[in-house]
């Protein structure tokens, strides 16, 4: 498909209505400004403080309602190079910062408000799980399996455990669905933060956890037995820092290699693919 051409006339009216939207969100930006009271930058327990943080996302979030707009809050953020990504990643940011920003593509417009920034130092963790499914029932002919059946097989697979790593090793040896590590005796080592489902990754992380805990877990996979091993040295701000270094280096390398080469098409080679 060409490339559409516009008529002056549509160029002037589709460039006032970009500059109409951009002083609009800039008026709204103000008045959310002026109401919300983004000068303080303390939280309160009390979220209807109209002078809290809070209460300036719910403001921002009804707002983003009422006009069909999207709202998006985050805890913690990844760099990216893009309007918000520097602006968020900006050294001289700080809390309670407020801005309209717009769009790479100058179509779109946002109300950015800066909270504050940290490291996730979140630990790696090693753990093993036993993996219980459906392949692991005895059904009767035309009997279906349930989520309670798959339970009541994991506990009874976690009441036969002798209470020693190496016994649950052996019963994840025995027992567990997961290909990837029952070889292991159900071991994952080194496992960082995010690299597991939610429901795995929250009991790793539950306050208190510690070494030698044991838990039955439920996800879309069925039913994980975890025995606990325990947390490792490396924070998770810097294993995302050091990923994102190893990408950009070896994007870099392969772009080194690449770019310079040309592909060509010789017909005579194309009757021998297929």
């Amino acid at each position: 498909m060409g490339k559409q051409h516009l008529s002056r006339d549509d160029r002037i009216f589709m460039d006032g209505k970009r500059r109409g939207t951009q002083e609009c969100m800039d008026m709204v930006a103000m008045a959310l400004i002026d109401k919300c009271g983004w000068h303080v930058f303390e939280e309160t327990s009390d979220s209807r403080d109209t002078h809290s943080i809070a209460y300036l996302y719910e403001c921002l979030e009804k707002l983003a309602e009422e006009n069909g707009a999207s709202y998006y809050s985050s805890k913690t953020m990844s760099y990216s190079n893009s309007t918000t990504g520097n602006w968020l990643f900006d050294a001289a940011r700080k809390s309670g910062d407020a801005q309209v920003l717009h769009g790479d593509d100058d179509t779109s417009y946002f109300v950015g408000v800066f909270n504050g920034r940290q490291r996730d130092e979140a630990l790696d963790y090693n753990v093993r799980h036993i993996l219980v499914t459906k392949d692991n029932l005895t059904l009767g002919e035309g009997e279906e399996a349930t989520d309670e059946m798959i339970q009541a097989k994991a506990e009874e697979i976690l009441a036969g455990w002798d209470g020693t790593e190496d016994g649950f090793a052996a019963l994840a040896g025995e027992f567990s669905q997961d290909g990837g590590s029952k070889d292991n005796g159900g071991l994952y080592e080194n496992v960082v933060k995010g690299q597991m489902v939610s429901d795995f990754n929250d009991w790793c992380y539950a306050d208190g956890r510690k070494s030698g805990d044991t838990g039955i877990v439920s996800s879309s996979y069925g039913c994980h037995i975890m025995y606990f091993v325990g947390y490792g040295q490396e924070q998770y701000w810097h294993y995302a820092c050091n990923s994102a270094l190893v990408s950009n280096a070896y994007s870099e390398w392969r772009a080194s290699i690449t770019e310079p080469l040309t592909a060509e098409t010789v017909e005579s080679g194309m009757k021998l693919v297929g």
